[in-house]
């Protein structure tokens, strides 16, 4: 990681990763992660100042699937809190 932006991508992929798969769940999390992933490149294709890159949209998801194992290895969940499971059940 020799740009900042790219140590800033992985904070934010990697946060958006551990919030998606706590809302979503584990591969709706992931899903989410990885289209949000493209979906940034691709805009960074119309905007002048900006260049799309293959390699960015790789980065951005690892990040995400990092966040996500982070979240799941560390909460051991995939999806909602044990409160709302509780609630529910």
């Amino acid at each position: 990681m020799k740009r900042p932006e790219e140590k800033l991508h992985l904070l934010l992929f990697g946060a958006l990763g551990f919030i998606s798969i706590r809302v979503f769940g584990f591969w709706k999390g992931l899903g989410m992660c990885l289209a949000v992933a493209g979906l940034d490149e691709l805009l960074q294709l119309y905007l002048p100042s900006r260049v799309g890159d293959f390699r960015d949209v790789g980065m951005n998801t690892i990040s995400g699937v990092l966040g996500a194992v982070i979240c799941w290895q560390w909460l051991g969940v995939g999806g909602h809190s044990a409160e709302v499971v509780e609630r529910e059940g």
